[in-house]
């Protein structure tokens, strides 16, 4: 087995390190792995979304770079969960092309966006795979013929051929549902997304020079503090959401349970009583039950809709 080299996390470093002229290497090889043309970084763009403190951020944007091309893409590594995620994703690249075409002054300066988001949570996105991206065409429905810009169109969109071409692409990664089996240079990635680890035997160029500069045992005594302080609140950030996740599952199971035991009285005039009694037995299972797993009690209280000194005479009840 390949020996590991455990790294700084690629969020971190990216607030802190990669902004560097002298790291954009890393960046544009990952970018490179993931798109699958050659990516160069021109400079880095500043908003109001990169901010280096993570509670500070407004849409949590954590990169945004202009390739050599006239491109923008978008890096953001996202922890928490957020139904209209996707939603955002879209938002923030509708904003990106609006920018640009104010900068331009005509529709012919829109330059492509491309958003990368690196995903440890549910978003609200079902699905098997754990990389998605927009597809790169155009068609007819009836001849699946591609969409392509006339001569004089090419040349006024600086060589471009495609419709889709001045479009927003959009990729998913969702570090969770990796399994750990690499099988080309960006699973390699996405595992060191996961593990925070590189193995030696691993062929990305990206991840051998990320093992010079990610170097966990190179930062500076202040650095570490930084360091360790960011990745106890991505814990918290974590464990919060999976919390949320365990009181909805708590709450659906206990909404079929006491739909069941009503059902189960029968009779017209023991079905509100029914109901009740059912309520606040499945709902003292649930305080229980959340209780033997760790879970804080003013999360408790808060997903059971109670008081947390009710929560706490609960739990001394057994």
């Amino acid at each position: 087995m390949a020996e590991e080299k455990r790294l700084i996390c690629f969020d971190w470093a990216l607030k802190h390190m990669l902004r560097k002229r002298a790291n954009f290497e890393i960046v544009e090889d990952f970018l490179t792995d993931l798109l699958g043309e050659k990516i160069i970084i021109e400079e880095m763009l500043e908003s109001e979304t990169n901010k280096t403190c993570k509670d500070d951020k407004q849409t949590r944007v954590d990169m945004r770079v202009k390739t050599n091309k006239g491109e923008q893409i978008i890096v953001e590594f996202q922890a928490r969960r957020e139904l209209d995620y996707l939603d955002r994703v879209l938002a923030n690249s509708c904003k990106a092309v609006i920018e640009n075409l104010k900068e331009g002054g005509q529709y012919l300066g829109i330059q492509r966006i491309i958003s990368v988001s690196v995903i440890f949570c549910s978003v609200g996105g079902r699905g098997k795979d754990y990389i998605y991206s927009s597809e790169k065409h155009i068609r007819g429905r009836h001849h699946n013929d591609e969409l392509t810009f006339t001569p004089i169109a090419s040349q006024a969109h600086g060589g471009k051929k495609h419709a889709y071409e001045i479009h927003p692409e959009e990729h998913y990664i969702f570090v969770n549902r990796f399994n750990k089996k690499v099988c080309d240079v960006f699973d390699e990635w996405v595992y060191f997304f996961q593990t925070e680890c590189v193995k030696g035997d691993f062929k990305s160029q990206g991840l051998k020079k990320a093992v010079k500069v990610l170097d966990t045992l190179k930062l500076s005594p202040e650095e570490r503090r930084e360091y360790e302080a960011f990745q106890d609140q991505l814990s918290r950030d974590r464990s919060h959401a999976q919390t949320e996740i365990d009181i909805a599952e708590y709450e659906a199971k206990l909404e079929r349970k006491n739909k069941a035991e009503g059902k189960a009285e029968g009779k017209a005039e023991g079905k509100a009583e029914g109901k009740a009694e059912g309520k606040a037995e499945g709902k003292r299972e649930m305080i229980l039950g959340m209780h033997a797993m760790g879970i804080a009690k003013a999360l408790i209280a808060k997903g059971a809709k109670m008081s947390i000194e009710e929560v706490e005479k609960i739990i001394a009840a057994g």
